[in-house]
């Protein structure tokens, strides 16, 4: 599954996730070397579901602070016998060739389960 159709499949989380980026964003530009003038900007432009969708592509466990903030607390595990795998909870899956495959399908978990939890609450921060 790509990324672009995972934010797809969950418009809730990918709004708290646009909403994370952007305070990050935010957060980093927050110098006094920065001119007022480029935040500013910034705030304005925030950033686009392209730009997101690359950093997922590059990094998935970006967004696993993120999650943290949910309770949908995720851990990657490595086995001998089954390669990288994630815990999330009780849910456990193994069989991932690499670490950032584990990733990726931890956070498509991670994603469903802060999709459900947002559906029931209504709460997007």
């Amino acid at each position: 599954m790509s990324v672009e159709k995972l934010l797809k499949e969950n418009p809730l989380s990918t709004e708290v996730i646009n909403n994370w980026f952007t305070k990050q964003m935010l957060k980093s530009i927050e110098t006094d070397d920065v001119p007022d003038e480029f935040k500013e900007y910034v705030l304005q432009k925030g950033i686009d579901l392209d730009q997101i969708i690359v950093f997922i592509n590059v990094n998935p466990r970006c967004l696993f602070d993120m999650l943290d903030g949910y309770d949908v607390i995720i851990q990657i595990v490595h086995t001998e016998d089954h390669g990288f795998g994630f815990r999330i909870d009780d849910y456990t899956e193994l069989d991932s060739e690499t670490r950032k495959d584990a990733e990726f399908d931890a956070l498509k978990k991670g994603l469903k389960l802060l999709e459900s939890k947002l559906s029931k609450s209504k709460k997007i921060t």
